[in-house]
């Protein structure tokens, strides 16, 4: 008990001592310097904020403001846009119906013997499919073997090849009714019938 009253006697006399209120002097002096410049430091950071946050609501209501024109536009675009597609197909329709008006006018008026042409070529067509070919080999049997060796004749006719002859004449016929001129066609039809291939004949060209 003794020695820690003695301790607490050394403790007051060495905190009440030259030097050690010195010490306590400058703490005091570090500690208020330090709690005036986070004070000091604590006011820019408040007005540095307040300027900020002014700036960035003007920045904010600029680029909001420029955000709804955008949306306008686009809303004007987008309205522009299906007006300009709407509008074409109403003239895409319009000039469809009006094509097919013509090309109705102009088969009407054409030299009905196109028509009496292409009922004869439908006929023919039928005809074609239903002839039989002429065969495009042979056999030849070796007199002294007797093996019976078959030998390519040559390239002929056949008759799916006249039937699509035939089919690419109605075709051109077809077209002939949209030619404002009809005065030709009479030679035409006749050069069309005449070009047409004869099943079994041989092919031009061939071997």
């Amino acid at each position: 008990m003794l020695v820690d009253t003695a301790k607490a006697h050394v403790i007051d006399a060495l905190l009440a001592s030259p030097v050690a209120k010195d010490a306590e002097e400058k703490h005091a002096r570090t500690v208020a310097a330090r709690r005036s410049a986070l004070s000091e430091e604590r006011a820019t950071i408040e007005l540095q904020s307040a300027e900020r946050f002014e700036a960035h609501y003007k920045t904010q209501a600029t680029a909001f403001e420029q955000c709804q024109a955008a949306e306008r536009a686009f809303k004007t675009a987008k309205a522009e846009l299906g007006a300009l597609i709407a509008r074409r197909a109403v003239e895409c329709q319009q000039e469809t119906m009006r094509t097919a008006a013509i090309e109705a006018e102009l088969r009407g008026s054409a030299d009905p013997a196109i028509d009496r042409f292409i009922a004869s070529m439908h006929a023919e067509w039928e005809r074609s499919l239903k002839a039989q070919p002429d065969p495009e080999t042979s056999s030849v049997r070796n007199p002294n073997t007797g093996k019976v060796t078959f030998v390519q004749g040559p390239r002929r006719v056949r008759p799916l090849d006249r039937a699509n002859a035939v089919r690419l004449a109605i075709a051109t016929a077809e077209a002939l009714k949209l030619e404002p001129d009809q005065g030709g066609a009479g030679a035409k039809l006749a050069a069309l019938r005449a070009g047409l291939p004869m099943i079994g004949a041989e092919l031009k060209g061939a071997a």
